[in-house]
């Protein structure tokens, strides 16, 4: 009975993010052509993201919880860096459904080259080679040099991928 459950999940899953992730993807366009603040970008991306972990079973709770007041950025104009475990594919949509404000991070250059994903990915990651240790550190202390100093946030996952059985990497 578990095995149908996590299937059913599964299937759910897949069909919130094929119907939402049509709409999510023209609310950008349109955020794009509107010229939308990062702030309106990052509540979008804040909602998507918990439908599509509620869409595959998954309950977001953040720690510690202060009355409301849970994961708030300082507001001291000091840039920030978030650093997270990147042990599924639902990751980034955690990331996006528990930060309270927009940040920007790196990701493996293979995945900018898929249609519509990649694109998707450029409005928000640099992309890396990973087997290029020496550009990648580059790319992310060029990015790094240019979001925080102006109190922007950066959030990057250093195990570098997911794992296919849930354990985090060394």
């Amino acid at each position: 009975m578990r095995y149908v459950s996590g299937v059913a999940n599964l299937l759910g899953g897949i069909l919130v993010i094929l119907v939402l992730g049509g709409a999510y993807v023209g609310l950008l366009l349109l955020a794009m052509i509107f010229g939308v603040s990062q702030a309106h970008f990052h509540r979008l991306e804040n909602f998507f993201g918990r439908v599509v972990l509620a869409g595959f079973g998954q309950k977001l709770l953040i720690l510690p919880h202060d009355h409301g007041r849970a994961n708030k950025p300082p507001g001291n104009g000091r840039g920030r860096v978030y650093v997270i475990n990147h042990a599924s594919f639902l990751d980034p949509f955690a990331v996006a459904a528990a930060l309270s404000e927009y940040a920007t991070g790196i990701g493996a250059e293979n995945y900018f080259r898929w249609p519509v994903i990649g694109w998707l990915l450029r409005l928000r990651l640099v992309p890396i080679n990973r087997a290029k240790h020496e550009s990648a550190i580059e790319a992310l202390n060029r990015l790094a040099g240019e979001v925080l100093p102006q109190g922007g946030a950066l959030a990057i996952a250093p195990e570098g991928t997911r794992s296919w059985n849930g354990e985090l990497k060394n």
